[in-house]
């Protein structure tokens, strides 16, 4: 005869988050670097790197082209002082 038995265990889930305090010039110089991340914006880490761009520029933080204008670039942003770019590969898959 067969039997079953339910058991339910009880977690808390904790999220941890960061707060970051940055100054105008940090915070356009990691606007900069944001900017320049590749990857799929899903099922890689540049997905991360899109929510803070958002986060940055709802705050307030100067983009790094003009309004309006998106391939004139500020001649004082930080952006202008890259080479380079940054390629995140895709989160490999699991198996349990």
């Amino acid at each position: 005869m067969a039997t079953a038995k339910m058991t339910v265990e009880r977690r808390t889930v904790e999220d941890k988050t960061v707060t970051l305090t940055l100054s105008n010039d940090e915070a356009e110089t990691l606007l900069a670097l944001v900017v320049k991340v590749a990857g799929s914006p899903q099922g890689s880490p540049r997905e991360h790197t899109e929510s803070m761009y958002g986060a940055l520029r709802a705050a307030g933080v100067r983009d790094w082209c003009k309004p309006g204008n998106g391939v004139v670039k500020w001649a004082d942003h930080p952006t202008n002082l890259l080479t380079g770019g940054i390629q995140f590969a895709d989160y490999k898959e699991t198996t349990a």
